[in-house]
């Protein structure tokens, strides 16, 4: 997987403005109810910066433990690693990100840089 390193722009002043590069590594997928899909990340690098984006109004659960992701079967909390439409993830090389909806479908972007540390 040829990724884009993160790199971020800089205003007229140096400051950095959150404002991420452009990746070619992008996902996209439309998922119905139910049916989880996943990724895997290449080993290329060490670690990747996952962003996701989910289309509105839509409840997607996402996993990056290995596990198929999962939403909630109970009416009160209960542990899980599955996550509510997470914005990012630092992710390990190899890191397996599993994706289900509980909408009717839901439309999922997924975009990848190289790059980040712990």
């Amino acid at each position: 997987m040829a990724t884009a390193a993160l790199k971020f722009a800089k205003s007229a002043k140096g400051d950095i403005t959150f404002a991420a590069t452009p990746t070619t590594t992008m996902y996209k997928a439309e998922l119905t109810n139910g049916n989880a899909d996943s990724i895997t990340l290449s080993t290329d690098a060490d670690f990747y910066t996952v962003s996701f984006v989910f289309q509105p109004g839509t409840s997607c659960w996402v996993d990056v433990t290995g596990v198929t992701a999962s939403g909630p079967t109970t009416a009160t909390f209960a542990v899980t690693t599955s996550r509510l439409n997470p914005a990012s993830y630092l992710l390990p090389a190899g890191a397996v990100i599993s994706v289900v909806t509980e909408s009717v479908t839901a439309q999922v972007s997924i975009a990848i840089w190289q790059g980040g540390n712990l």
